[in-house]
């Protein structure tokens, strides 16, 4: 299973190096453009994704809208240089309209699947009208982002007809489990100065190999061990 950087949990302050930190470890990066409407949060708007996609050389680039009226981004979307744009449905009436529109002009897209979406009554024919699915594995209850162990299943019952990229709380123990999978790639947040964390590990991934190096030892190097796809930790504190 890959590993898509979040460029949105990023320093702002510094873009450009967040950037270069991706490109040195990775060959995927996501960008999440967030309106402050369909969701609470603001990222960055298109202009600023169209200079992250002419900058960024990896190979692989995915845009998320989490926009409330997707399709006023078609032509921005069509001016950009990326692979998938995943939009958020959640609060649409009629998304398969939203997918139509978006596929008759030339946009590569893709269905990001809330838990709020297995509840539609045409859910099969969301799951129908697209081959990329990002599926987000937690959402907010009383007043914190939750895992959901439900749209970890579904991401699972996907992968094996979909290409799946998962989106939320993926630690390491749950990107183990994932990476026994059919699921594509994994959306982790990461910092130029921490890398992708996981409950103390930090995580550097280029493709069929990803090197994990312990966080919880300051000014100390860990002892790495080979495993089949990834290079993991092991105890450093007697060294």
């Amino acid at each position: 299973m890959l590993i898509s950087p979040s460029i949105a949990s990023a320093d702002v302050l510094r873009v450009a190096e967040e950037l270069d930190f991706i490109d040195r470890y990775f060959d995927n990066i996501h960008i999440d453009i967030e309106d402050g409407v369909a969701v609470k949060g603001i990222s960055f708007g298109m202009k600023m994704a169209r200079k992250i996609c002419e900058y960024s050389k990896s190979i692989e680039k995915t845009i998320h809208l989490e926009v409330y009226e997707p399709l006023n981004y078609i032509d921005d979307l069509l001016s950009c240089r990326y692979d998938v744009a995943f939009i958020q449905v959640s609060h649409i009436e009629d998304p398969l309209a939203v997918v139509r529109k978006m596929k008759e002009s030339g946009i590569v897209t893709g269905l990001n699947l809330r838990v709020e979406d297995t509840e539609r009554e045409n859910f099969e024919e969301l799951l129908d009208s697209c081959d990329h699915f990002l599926v987000s594995t937690t959402t907010y209850r009383h007043g914190y982002e939750e895992y959901l162990d439900s749209m970890e299943e579904l991401a699972i019952n996907l992968s094996g007809k979909k290409k799946i990229w998962v989106d939320g709380h993926i630690d390491y123990e749950r990107f183990k489990r994932l990476d026994q999978t059919d699921i594509y790639c994994a959306v982790m947040r990461h910092s130029a100065e921490h890398g992708l964390r996981f409950q103390g590990f930090t995580f550097f991934h280029r493709p069929k190999q990803a090197y994990i190096a312990a966080a919880d030892f300051p000014g100390q190097l860990p002892v790495l061990q080979k495993t089949s796809t990834y290079l993991e930790a092991t105890d450093v504190s007697a060294g």
